[in-house]
C-alpha cells in the first residue's frame, strides 16, 4: 500500500473515531446534566413517601378506621417507610457533603455500564485518536521526505 493510501486510510479512521467520541461525550454530558434533577426528584419522592408512611403508622394507633391495617402486619410497612426516610436523608447529606465526587466515584461507574460512558473511557478514546494522528504525521513526514530532494 502506498503512503498516500495509508494516510487516507488513517484520516478516515480518525474521522470515524472522532465522530464516535463526539457522540459519547454528548450523551454523557446530557446525562450528567440531567442526573442532578433525577437525583433530587427521587430523593424528595422517597423522603415524602417515608414521612407519609410514618404518619400513617402513627395514625393507625389512634384512628379506629385504620385498625384493619393494624390487624395485618404493618411492621414491614414501618420498616419500609423508615428505610426510605433514611435513604433520602443519607443521599441528600452525601450529595451536599461530597458534592459530585461521591456521585462520580460510586454512582456513575455503575450507571456507565447501562447509560453513558465514563471519563476514563472517553480519555482512552482520545488517546487512540492522538496515536492515530501521530502515525499519520510520521507517514506525512516520510512522504514529504520522499518527494523533497535532499540538499547538498
Amino acid at each position: 500500500m502506498t503512503l498516500k493510501k495509508q494516510i487516507d486510510t488513517l484520516n478516515e479512521e480518525i474521522i470515524l473515531k472522532k465522530d464516535k467520541l463526539d457522540k459519547k461525550v454528548e450523551k454523557t454530558t446530557q446525562y450528567k446534566a440531567s442526573n442532578f434533577d433525577y437525583f433530587f426528584f427521587w430523593t424528595v419522592f422517597l423522603g415524602t413517601l417515608g414521612v407519609l408512611g410514618f404518619v400513617l403508622i402513627v395514625n393507625i394507633e389512634t384512628n379506629p378506621f385504620m385498625l384493619t391495617l393494624k390487624d395485618q402486619s404493618y411492621g414491614k410497612f414501618l420498616v419500609a417507610s423508615i428505610a426510605s426516610m433514611v435513604f433520602s436523608l443519607t443521599s441528600v447529606f452525601l450529595h451536599i457533603a461530597g458534592g459530585f465526587d461521591i456521585t462520580n466515584k460510586f454512582v456513575y461507574p455503575i450507571l456507565s455500564k447501562f447509560c453513558f460512558y465514563t471519563d476514563k473511557q472517553i480519555k482512552k478514546d482520545r488517546m487512540e485518536i492522538k496515536e492515530l494522528r501521530q502515525k499519520r504525521y510520521k507517514l506525512e513526514q516520510q512522504q514529504f521526505n520522499e518527494i523533497t530532494p535532499k540538499g547538498e
